[in-house]
């Protein structure tokens, strides 16, 4: 009678290594997904943060001006930017603050091309009007409204 070895096939071996390659790959794809979202949600925290410090700004009337943000949507992709402002209007005032979106992160409202401003008044520090600003993650799975109403309300709506 003759004894089997105690080792491990080849074949063994590599329906080992084929299941650990399967296991790791869908890791991958779920931690990148979570670190997409957590980017995207991060700019739009920060584009609400912003929002709201201009409106407060507006409303101490701070520098003795109105305030605004003005969004802008460059045709192409990756350029995506908003500016924090201040004076009688973005294309008279004074630039205080620009900021680039993450290339992952793009405007859809205003559209590729377009520009949009919210504008708080000088005197009461709300919105001169109702105004929603939408944004996508570029990989497609996340989209945003963020909605700023005369009252001065900056809502958000994560999908």
């Amino acid at each position: 009678m003759t004894k089997k070895g105690n080792g491990v096939t080849l074949i063994e071996l590599l329906i080992v290594v084929a299941i650990m390659g399967v296991l790791v790959s869908i890791a991958v794809t779920t931690y990148s997904g979570v670190r997409s979202r957590k980017v995207f949600e991060g700019e739009i925290d920060e584009i609400v943060a912003d929002l709201r410090l201009t409106m407060s700004r507006s409303l101490a009337q701070e520098g003795g001006e109105q305030w605004g943000v003005h969004f802008g949507n460059p045709a192409g992709s990756g350029n995506d930017f908003y500016e924090v402002w201040n004076g009688l209007s973005y294309a008279s005032g004074t630039i205080v603050n620009q900021i680039q979106l993450d290339v992952s992160v793009a405007l859809t409202d205003p559209p590729s091309g377009g520009t949009k401003d919210v504008i708080f008044s000088k005197s009461t520090g709300l919105p001169t009007a109702s105004f929603d600003v939408e944004l996508m993650s570029i990989s497609g799975n996340s989209t945003a409204t963020i909605d700023i109403n005369t009252q001065g309300r900056i809502n958000l709506l994560l999908n």
